[in-house]
């Protein structure tokens, strides 16, 4: 534990958001650190029950907001990679650390702990996506803080993008077709363990300046991890080999199957053709640590995958999507949009017509015409997306940044606001809104953040629709801003079924909150 005598030490945290930095920083805050937070949307961290953090926000290619957040810092963790971010994601990594390693000399950072993948750097055939993450660990060492670099291969944990592609792969193919890389060797890691080697770096000072491989207690083929997934789900799966199958074939049928999309899921798929197992025992020796086997760790992410108990998820983090944030939208004319609303009246208690608005989507599907919804993704998948497959988080709770199918959480205010970013492929850019207001105030106007539309009370009223009185106002409302001419030939298309889409959803929401309704209230 910390020496309480000593000033407590600052940590900062990039890719806070992130899959294993959303994880990490729970356990820091648990050892007393001053944890400070390096992300580029204060709207990701508000959802979170995080306490007693510094939230500093910027981009780590944005110099002056990487100077400010490494004022004062003692330690920083560098989760950051641009892998979803396309071709030339190594040029992106490189410069990326440069930068960091760069500040953190100049503001007397005292270590960089950083988590890399393992594989052999005498492996000639190592994929871009490995020599990428090991190139980095080398330029943050280049300018004289220490750094400890942790090489893992897959991370095994409810949400990790490894766990969901062999949880996708197994459950929904019979035979799995797979090119001769199924016959490679790993040593997969449960997420629990890699946060205790993260977690416990700072308070032992011999792993400054080492690369430490870590791993589970289990080294076995990408066959046998598959069938080890079966076995415990007890399914009968086959394993059929095609020598000759291409990458760019296997991530066209991987985005198919499963909700990765293919700039995630190609370089995944090559990192595979390398064996990914630690070669030193300098884990071992310094923490006097036994890792979870892969048996245990994938037990472990299916308990909390049935139970909803996911903490965070690949697709949470703003490296995996498209199109998340619009900071090059500054002013938006009001008459480039397009909107669409539709509303009704419900006596049934707010917080019962929020949850199941909160709820919707993922394995429970829309609440109306769930065929077009799957279209829709079908489309989507054609075009390289994730379609519906994506799911959501935890079917019970939903946060600012969270997957929702084929949308993104942007805005959540309890109880009155519901904001879904759209987050497929389309000529445009879109937002699906769910609003609750007390009937009696009439319409409002819900001010988006100032990277997104801002529609006037004039657009909103014209909109609205005449209603028997009641006591809330559920409306349903999509957002269009058409790029050009095919932006609008979208839209146009799109209208005959948004009417009944709509309209139905917005009658089974009210259904739904109001099924109890008499029981609760007997003077309704």
């Amino acid at each position: 534990m910390i020496n309480t005598k000593k000033a407590t030490p600052r940590i900062l945290v990039t890719g806070a958001t992130g899959y294993v930095g959303g994880r990490l920083i729970p356990h820091l805050l648990d050892k007393g650190y001053k944890v400070r937070c390096f992300i580029r949307n204060h709207e990701d961290i508000n959802s979170r029950s995080w306490k007693n953090i510094e939230v500093f926000k910027g981009d780590v290619f944005d110099l002056k907001s990487l100077a400010q957040a490494m004022d004062g810092v003692d330690y920083a963790y560098y989760l950051i990679h641009s892998m979803a971010k396309g071709a030339n994601f190594h040029q992106r990594d490189i410069q990326a650390a440069h930068n960091f390693g760069r500040t953190a000399q100049r503001k007397g950072v005292k270590r960089i702990i950083y988590l890399s993948g393992l594989g052999s750097k005498d492996d000639k055939t190592l994929s871009e996506h490995l020599q990428s993450r090991q190139k980095t660990g080398k330029i943050l060492a280049e300018y004289g803080v220490p750094v400890t670099e942790f090489r893992a291969a897959q991370i095994i944990g409810s949400g990790s993008v490894s766990f969901e592609l062999i949880r996708y792969l197994t459950e929904r193919l019979p035979i799995i077709v797979a090119p001769k890389w199924i016959k490679s060797w790993t040593q997969p890691i449960a997420i629990d363990d890699v946060l205790y080697y993260l977690s416990h770096s700072l308070e032992i000072p011999e792993t400054a300046n080492q690369v430490i491989e870590i791993g589970g207690s289990t080294r076995l083929t990408y066959a046998e991890l598959f069938r080890t997934y079966a076995n415990l789900r007890n399914l009968k799966r086959r394993i059929l080999i095609l020598p000759f199958l291409p990458t760019k074939v296997l991530a066209y049928f991987v985005n198919f199957i499963t909700p990765i999309p293919r700039n995630i899921a190609t370089p995944l798929i090559e990192g595979l053709r390398n064996d990914v197992v630690a070669q030193n025992h300098t884990a071992l020796e310094l923490f006097k640590y036994e890792p979870t086997s892969v048996h245990e760790a994938i037990d472990i992410a299916l308990k909390e995958q049935r139970f909803g108990k996911i903490e965070t998820h690949w697709a949470g983090t703003d490296y995996s999507i498209h199109n998340r944030h619009f900071s090059e939208v500054k002013h938006i004319q009001q008459e480039g949009l397009f909107v669409e609303e539709i509303s009704g009246l419900t006596w049934a208690d707010p917080s019962k017509v929020f949850h199941v608005i909160k709820c919707i989507g993922g394995s429970r599907g829309w609440p109306s015409y769930q065929f077009l919804w799957s279209l829709r993704g079908l489309i989507d998948q054609l075009q390289g997306g994730s379609g519906l497959k994506r799911g959501r988080r935890s079917q019970e709770s939903l946060r600012v940044g969270d997957p929702l199918d084929f949308f993104r959480v942007e805005t959540i205010e309890e109880n009155e606001l519901l904001r879904l970013q759209v987050d497929f492929k389309m000529p445009g850019r879109g937002w699906l809104e769910f609003s609750l207001k007390p009937h009696h105030q009439g319409h409002t106007v819900c001010q988006y953040n100032r990277n997104a539309p801002r529609l006037d009370k004039s657009i909103m009223d014209s909109l609205s629709m005449s209603q028997p009185i009641g006591q809330y106002r559920l409306t349903l409302r999509a957002i269009f801003e058409p790029f050009g001419f095919l932006g609008l030939l979208y839209w146009k298309s799109m209208l005959p079924f948004h009417k009944p889409l709509f309209k139905t959803t917005i009658q089974k929401i009210i259904e739904e909150a109001e099924k109890d309704f008499e029981k609760d209230d007997p003077q309704a």
